[in-house]
């Protein structure tokens, strides 16, 4: 687990184009939790060698840059993320947002649950920004809150609402 989060960080510090990057340093440590190496992981119970993945999961895919497009990719993501909505780290609950949002667009018109997943993304959106640290903001955290509130927007115009 060790050697996967120190390349992600060797490839984040030789293309430090931005200071979007500064913000990855919190997720890679979620990722990661406490885990030193992969040995000091395989020491831990097997529930939390679960979870480490699956989060370490979801933060690799939602890092990427566009919109996901893969519906079965979304509701993984969405499955492995839901246990940390209760969390209070701005960098796991923008990912989460992201992903209940990309989910309301990809759900038919017709779908009733449409409306609620706007309003989960823009609920949770809302509580990454006011988790956040003051000193270090997280610029996709702002981003997606701002795509969450113009998306919901254009549902509710389109639907009358």
């Amino acid at each position: 687990m060790f050697r996967r989060t120190s390349d992600i960080l060797r490839k984040t510090v030789q293309n430090f184009n931005s200071r979007k990057h500064a913000c990855f340093g919190g997720a890679m440590f979620a990722a990661a939790a406490i885990a030193l190496s992969d040995d000091e992981l395989k020491k831990q119970p097997l529930w939390y060698q679960t979870a480490v993945r699956k989060l370490s999961f979801a933060i690799k895919y939602t890092d990427r840059k566009g919109y996901l497009d893969d519906v079965i990719l979304l509701e993984n993501l969405r499955e492995k993320l839901l246990p940390y909505s209760d969390s209070t780290n701005t960098d796991i609950l923008w990912r989460y947002g992201r992903v209940l949002l990309e989910i309301a667009l990809w759900t038919s018109s017709a779908d009733k649950n449409r409306m609620k997943t706007f309003l989960e993304a823009e609920k949770i959106c809302k509580k990454a920004l006011d988790n956040e640290d003051l000193n270090s903001p997280n610029a996709n955290a702002h981003k997606w809150y701002g795509i969450t509130l113009v998306k919901l927007m254009d549902f509710r115009s389109d639907k009358k609402i």
